[in-house]
Order: C-alpha cells, then sequence, then structure tokens
C-alpha cells in the first residue's frame, strides 16, 4: 500500500471515527437506508438524526477535502512522472467529487445506520446534546485541523509498528511482506 493510500485511509477513519464512533463501511441509497431506519426504535433514530446533523460529517469531510487532495495531487504526481501538472490535477479533483461530494449522502447514511447498532439511544441523546452544545461545537470545528496532522503521525508509528511486527514474527519463523 502506497505511504499515500496508508495516509488517507487514517483520514478517512479519524473523520468517520470522530464524526460517528465508527468508521462508515458501506453505502445505501436513501430508500434503502430508510427502509433499514424502520427497524430502529424511532427515538433512537431521531437521536442518531439530531447526532448526524451536529456532528455535520458532510462539512467535516468539504473542510477536510482539500488537505486530501493536495496529498492526492503529490502521490499522483510521484507514482506519475509522465501526467503533465494538469492531468494529475484533474484526476485528483475527480477524486475529491467522488470521495466527498459524490458518497456524501451515502457516508451519512452508513453512519447512522451503524451509529443505532452501536450506541443505545441515551448515548445517542447525550452525543447529539455535546455536539449540538457550543462547546462540542468547537470541539467539531477543529476536527479537520486534528485529522489533517493524523497522517503525519500515524506516519511516524506505522512504519516502526510494522517493522517490529516483522521482526517478532521472523524471530517465530515467520517472514511477513508488507
Amino acid at each position: 500500500m502506497s505511504v499515500f493510500l496508508k495516509r488517507l485511509s487514517a483520514v478517512l477513519l479519524a473523520v468517520s471515527v470522530f464524526s460517528t464512533g465508527a468508521p462508515a463501511l458501506e453505502s445505501s441509497p436513501t430508500s434503502e437506508f430508510e427502509q433499514k431506519l424502520k427497524g430502529y426504535d424511532p427515538e433512537s433514530v431521531a437521536a442518531a438524526r439530531q447526532y448526524a446533523r451536529a456532528a455535520d460529517m458532510k462539512g467535516m469531510m468539504a473542510k477536510v477535502a482539500p488537505a486530501l487532495r493536495q496529498q492526492m495531487i503529490a502521490a499522483a504526481r510521484a507514482q506519475n512522472p509522465n501526467l503533465s501538472s494538469a492531468q494529475i490535477e484533474t484526476f485528483a479533483d475527480a477524486f475529491v467529487k467522488s470521495a466527498f461530494v459524490d458518497n456524501a449522502q451515502a457516508i451519512e447514511e452508513a453512519s447512522i445506520l451503524m451509529m443505532m447498532d452501536i450506541f443505545d439511544k441515551d448515548e445517542l441523546v447525550a452525543l447529539g446534546k455535546f455536539y449540538g452544545s457550543p462547546i462540542g461545537a468547537s470541539i467539531l470545528s477543529k476536527m479537520p485541523k486534528m485529522m489533517e496532522k493524523m497522517p503525519a503521525l500515524l506516519s511516524s508509528i506505522v512504519p516502526r509498528a510494522i517493522k517490529d511486527a516483522q521482526e517478532k514474527m521472523k524471530k517465530n519463523g515467520l517472514d511477513v511482506k508488507i
């Protein structure tokens, strides 16, 4: 996996963890989404929706998108020296549109469904109240800055952790390549 993909994965994971408590893994069309919500307690659904609005996942993704676009440009340039700057920027724009515009609703819907499976009604209400409060809103407004820094943090830890794990496995007679 390229360094960029590792960083992108880390940022997307951070976005979904800070926005919903778990990563968004699958998308679902709105009608299917509404159908699935019918299987849950209506009060819990209302609380999850309130939290999703307070967390503003779409807005958070939009704030992180420019930094990810720049990382995509750098990674594409390194992997594709034959492409012009305009071609690389066109690719990066297409990536950002696909990831953060075209799939924004699906990410939010999948996140709500995951919240329904992970948190109980009281927890959802508490999350919505906290992130809907001035202090919660302030914290959420700072999350994009934190997420921008997450790849650098992970890039300093992940390679060392991989090497340590590989060395441990090698002592046990296994050669694991990543």
